[in-house]
């Protein structure tokens, strides 16, 4: 299940880049954005969230004084232009503090401190379960509904995985473990540290090249024996 988020903070360009950070991880969900404490208090009674971005320096009330308001408090990443109140932040037990302007790369290292996601690193908005047939991929600003039969491979950059299919390519934000993790026994195995492939896929070995119809992966020394072993199994 995604990650449920609000984003509080008076500055209209601060939310902009949380939001805009948000959409590139598929399990973190934007529910609202405030840039008046006060009203997200109110919307918090009505609309829940397991994650707050929250500005620490805002008018009215300040973050700190936000949280010691807060009834049945979220996980809480703090956000500010100030170092001075890191310290204090810290002692409301928050995942992260995020000095401005904050980049793409210290806003992942944040929200992969949540211990929802540490196992796996990451996930998508939804879990595999036994007789899914789909997976739900989220690329840019949209959620795409991806048939698994039609899945030839999974190729790793680095954060990011690439999802190969008979007519379309999808990249989003995603790892290799989870993305094993969550596929789980449904026909899909790790041939090479940057390739997954779907066996039902497989058409030859030739050497360390995979065939899978039109495609062609590595096959890693290390996977080769658990490969030629699942392939042969009767």
């Amino acid at each position: 299940m995604p990650i449920k988020c609000a984003i509080i903070d008076d500055e209209p360009l601060a939310r902009k880049v949380i939001r805009q950070y948000l959409e590139q991880v598929s399990w973190l969900q934007l529910t609202f954005e405030e840039g008046n404490p006060l009203e997200a208090i109110n919307r918090l009674r009505d609309e829940s969230v397991d994650l707050i971005f929250l500005d620490v320096k805002m008018p009215g009330i300040t973050g700190l004084e936000f949280l010691n308001i807060l009834q049945n408090r979220p996980k809480i990443i703090l956000t500010t232009a100030y170092r001075d109140y890191a310290l204090e932040g810290f002692e409301y037990e928050v995942i992260d503090y995020l000095l401005k302007p904050i980049s793409l790369e210290r806003f992942l290292k944040a929200v992969h401190k949540i211990p929802q996601v540490q196992l796996p690193e990451s996930g998508p908005p939804e879990k595999q379960k036994p007789g899914r047939n789909s997976i739900i991929i989220k690329q840019d600003k949209k959620l795409f509904k991806v048939f698994l039969d039609e899945i030839s491979h999974i190729e790793g950059l680095k954060d990011y995985v690439k999802v190969h299919t008979q007519d379309a390519t999808y990249i989003t934000y995603y790892t290799m473990q989870a993305m094993l993790e969550d596929l789980g026994s449904t026909g899909f195995m790790r041939v090479h540290k940057s390739f997954i492939i779907n066996l039902q896929q497989f058409r030859s070995l030739e050497g360390s090249i995979i065939s899978l119809g039109h495609q062609k992966v590595p096959l890693g020394r290390t996977y080769r024996e658990s490969f030629v072993q699942r392939i042969t199994r009767t």
